[in-house]
């Protein structure tokens, strides 16, 4: 589990949506963080309301992506292939590490 996903860092990177005034994003910043540490994914940070994030000070305002990619709830977390740019949902809600990691499995076609 940990060599397929961590092998995907190589190809996707993580967008992470949130804003300031929900519990969840803040509650899930910090996994977010965690799992993209463990698995040398790259995250870029989009703030819906143009906050900040303690967990990822480097977060940019929203310039439309959030619409673009239909993001409807928060926080979510989105895998992104720059090179094909395939889109596929992680999380639309806060959640595990245990839970990222087995979405990811599922995406890519395994189980744990």
């Amino acid at each position: 589990k940990e060599k397929t996903i961590g092998g995907l860092a190589k190809t996707h990177g993580l967008i992470y949506f949130f804003k300031a005034d929900c519990p969840y994003c803040t509650g899930f910043a910090p996994i977010v963080k965690m799992f993209a540490e463990k698995y040398n994914w790259n995250v870029m940070a989009i703030s819906v309301d143009g906050s900040t994030s303690d967990m990822f000070p480097e977060a940019r305002p929203d310039n439309g992506i959030a619409a673009a990619l239909r993001i409807q709830s928060l926080p979510a977390l989105i895998a992104y292939n720059a090179e094909t740019n395939d889109v596929i949902p992680i999380s639309y809600a806060m959640t595990s590490m245990d839970q990222l990691e087995n979405n990811i499995m599922a995406l890519v076609g395994e189980t744990s």
